[in-house]
């Protein structure tokens, strides 16, 4: 395959009348056999690498959005474990103190967003609260704002999927505890009776030993609980709302 190109000399002066006095040097340029080929070879690598690279940012964002997904729901899943226990609700005054969108640099778009859902409510339930924190920061943000709210109601959230630190927050000086909860030793001689029904209690132990150490080894070893820091009635927190 050739290509072929015209220059001109330039080697006569221009007041030449005749172009036959202006002489052209024709070069012809070769690729090779095979150079439309590799070509074809170039370009064929190249889309290769462009759709290779979109399919795996693709699927690399969908794995994103699946781990956002799973702590979005365990987030609604402790509130619904605790929807009949929990009540009150939190002023709108608070829910714009703590400044949501200002702390994560939430865009104009989901900023007039969140104002439209806000817009006729003077209190936010924490089933709303949730709501408006999704639509300014990332799911994977909304675990700590629940909690600010769950703490603002004065109730306590206990959360079994794992041992947690004891951190402090900067939501109203709740503190998250990590609490042991130790099995109760039997006191020695609690199954010693010198009765004439000794034979019996023995027996009925024996039959429930197997159930026992089943519910021991269910029971959970560390749970964190989010207790408010300034509550002094931590028993019926629960049941107090929001004043």
């Amino acid at each position: 395959m050739q290509n072929t190109t015209e220059i001109e000399t330039g080697l006569v002066d221009g007041e030449q009348e005749l172009d036959k006095y202006q002489p052209t040097l024709k070069v012809h340029l070769k690729r090779g056999e095979c150079g439309h080929v590799w070509k074809l070879v170039y370009l064929f690598v190249f889309f290769f690498l462009l759709l290779s690279h979109l399919y795996f940012a693709q699927r690399f964002f969908c794995f994103v959005q699946l781990v956002s997904d799973f702590r979005r729901r365990k987030i609604i899943e402790v509130f619904e474990l605790h929807d009949t226990e929990l009540k009150g609700a939190l002023e709108i005054e608070h829910v714009i103190k703590m400044s949501i969108p200002d702390k994560f640099h939430a865009s104009a778009a989901l900023r007039r967003s969140a104002q439209d859902f806000v817009k006729d409510k003077t209190q936010l339930s924490l089933k709303e609260f949730i709501h408006y924190c999704s639509l300014l920061i990332h799911p994977l943000l909304l675990e700590f704002h629940f909690k600010c709210g769950v703490a603002k109601l004065g109730a306590k959230v206990e959360i079994r999927d794992g041992p947690l630190p004891s951190v402090h927050t900067e939501c109203y000086g709740s503190v998250l505890v990590a609490m042991n909860f130790k099995q109760e030793q039997p006191k020695e001689g609690a199954f010693q009776d010198d009765s004439e029904h000794e034979k019996d209690e023995e027996s009925s132990f024996e039959d429930n030993e197997d159930d026992d150490t089943l519910k021991k080894s269910k029971r959970p070893k560390l749970i964190g609980i989010w207790l408010p820091k300034q509550n002094d009635k931590s028993e019926n927190n629960l049941n107090t709302g929001a004043k």
